[in-house]
């Protein structure tokens, strides 16, 4: 991938699964130093918002298959 966005045929890369999590640094350390890539953790669905409309979401689902009953 590191090489593919050196080279210029991928344009770009925003990553944010991987093996680890946390990352340690130096797992990405070749990624990291481009200006073509945008690393982030994948922590987006751990954030209290997130637990509220996933939780919200659920309860409206549960409710359409009950009413459908």
């Amino acid at each position: 991938l590191a090489e593919a966005l050196t080279s210029g045929h991928i344009a770009g890369a925003a990553l944010d699964v991987f093996d680890e999590e946390p990352t340690p640094p130096e797992t990405c350390v070749a990624l990291s130093r481009l200006p073509n890539v945008l690393l982030t953790p994948h922590i987006a669905g751990l954030s209290e918002d997130a637990n509220v409309r996933v939780s919200e979401l659920t309860v409206a689902n549960v409710r359409a298959v009950l009413e459908q009953s």
